[in-house]
């Protein structure tokens, strides 16, 4: 009958919206135009309908009919089935998954979900404990998302790609370079620099910026809500982002290795000596590389900081004063069996060739990408470069709202008004009233005088095989604690105690018809 039920709700929605469910991906395009193709369906559904649903052969068909609703909610529904439900679109959807909730009830779902977050209240610190993230209010979840988890996944992908390009770039010097070496095992770099390229050179900035970077303010991202679609499709970082930063590296290290190689090739100084040893060369293009990784990330950044500005040139500076103090005449005194190269640094520093190679190969490296963004955002600008074009104009908008409804808002009242108005007084008082309440220690429950669900629980509808022993023995403990309720009721109205099945030694438990004569009694 559900099976029947399910299949006739899906016909209606395909009848009205002309919408085949087994050609469409309710996932497949999150955008306003496809949301306004989808019909206003919602779908209500309690703990006793959402225990066959989710059997082995009707979960498929309930988790369809689901996808293609604006929302869903499980009332009434025990800790598993919360659980289940989490885990039928995790492992079906491919979506990633967050749950949200305040008591001991919400642990499984919690944990069964990608993103668990708690909020800590009246219901006890059990969700805070087995969640990832925890706040005191709901209406935080908000800013969680927009701005928080916007900036995470903007920042992670920006780190990710920034990484892969300036280690291809790196290693790829080395590759062309074994084309003039005769394939044999000779390196281009300074053991010394491979050792510090990731720790000292390139580490700093991508962190910061990992850490700090913003594209745009807190308040454009909540205002905005479609700024956080592509983390929803995944656009920022993906299989075409790191052939991206592939095809990149090895633009940059062609770029670099035979800038530098050109420039030095049979050149001799003012002593007749040859300017392209292999320390020489190595140590150039080792400069001209932290030079462009360092810009490039510089564009990269959206928003500076002095901590940007420090680790960023600070980068650039230290390969200067490294060149310098690694390849010293006292460095060379005490590590003989280490360092050789004496006096590199003022050799390639002070010929001409170097500042001729770098700022040809910077050019040559990144003009390309700052024109190709540059036709991006004039030619087919997202809502990202739309915003981040007239930041300053939505951001002033954004405030003046915000002050409008400070304006107008209750609690801008000015408190030289009497307390008690005569036109406004029931109102006043009322208000007061509310206040009241709201700062009372005592909490106030509304309790349903429907049957409770743990016949629901104790039934294992939902639970595997290999936990049906435990589930009988659980349903066992449950029904002798429930023995104290038909005693009271039958010795409140005068009638006899219920007879004990000698067998099991159990009470017999009241049906429903009991318990809808109880409500009528209440």
């Amino acid at each position: 009958e559900f099976k029947e039920f399910m299949e006739g709700i899906r016909g209606d929605f395909e009848r009205e919206t002309g919408i085949s469910l087994a050609q469409e991906d309710p996932f497949e395009d999150p955008t306003a135009s496809a949301n306004a193709k989808k019909p206003k369906f919602a779908l209500v559904i309690n703990g006793y309908s959402l225990a066959p649903a989710l059997q082995e052969e009707l979960k498929l068909l309930f988790l369809d009919t689901a996808s293609y609703c604006r929302a869903v909610i499980c009332c009434r529904v025990t800790p598993l089935q919360k659980a289940l439900v989490v885990q039928l679109v995790k492992e079906n959807r491919g979506a990633i998954t967050l749950a949200i909730g305040d008591g001991a009830n919400d642990v499984g779902m919690i944990k069964a979900a990608h993103i668990g977050v708690g909020i800590s209240g009246q219901e006890g610190m059990q969700a805070v404990l087995a969640s990832d993230y925890s706040f005191a209010q709901f209406s935080f979840l908000k800013r969680l998302l927009l701005v928080h988890g916007r900036w995470s996944y903007m920042r992670m992908c920006k780190f990710l790609s920034y990484f892969f390009y300036k280690n291809f770039a790196f290693s790829l010097i080395q590759f062309w370079f074994a084309f003039f070496c005769g394939y044999t095992a000779q390196t281009i770099y300074d053991p010394w620099f491979v050792t510090v390229y990731n720790v000292i050179f390139t580490s700093l900035p991508v962190i910061v910026v990992g850490v700090l970077d913003q594209d745009v303010s807190d308040k454009l991202c909540l205002k905005f809500p479609k700024l956080y679609i592509p983390g929803q499709q995944n656009l920022l970082f993906n299989k075409a982002s790191f052939f991206k930063s592939l095809g990149q590296g090895i633009l940059v290290s062609i770029v670099i290795f035979f800038t530098v190689y050109l420039a030095y090739r049979e050149n001799v100084d003012h002593n007749g000596l040859a300017q392209d040893p292999l320390y020489v060369l190595g140590t150039a293009a080792g400069g001209v590389l932290v030079v462009i990784v360092n810009l490039q990330i510089s564009l990269d950044t959206y928003h500076w900081t002095v901590v940007n500005h420090i680790v960023t040139w600070g980068s650039i500076i230290c390969w200067i004063i490294f060149i310098f103090v690694l390849y010293s005449g006292g460095i060379y005194s005490s590590l003989t069996f280490v360092v050789f190269d004496v006096g590199v640094g003022k050799h390639v520093l002070g010929a001409g060739n170097f500042w001729f190679a770098m700022p040809l190969a910077v050019a040559i490296a990144l003009l390309p990408v700052v024109g190709w963004r540059f036709f991006k955002s004039v030619a087919k600008p997202l809502l990202i470069d739309r915003l981040r074009a007239n930041r300053d104009e939505q951001e002033g908008l954004v405030e003046a709202t915000s002050d409008v409804v400070t304006h107008i808002s209750p609690t801008t009242t000015p408190t030289s008004l009497p307390l008690v108005e005569k036109k406004r007084g029931p109102v006043r008082e009322r208000t007061q009233l509310s206040i009241g309440s709201s700062l009372s220690s005592h909490t106030g429950y509304a309790f349903s005088h429907e049957p409770g669900y743990g016949e629901l629980i104790t039934s294992g509808a939902n639970v595997s095989e290999g936990q049906c022993t435990r589930s009988r023995t659980l349903s066992s403990r449950h029904r002798h604690t429930k023995q104290a309720s038909p005693l009271v009721r039958d010795m409140t109205h005068g009638g006899s105690v219920p007879a004990l099945n000698r067998d099991s030694g159990e009470v017999p438990l009241p049906g429903k018809a009991e318990y809808d004569s109880e409500e009528k009694v209440l």
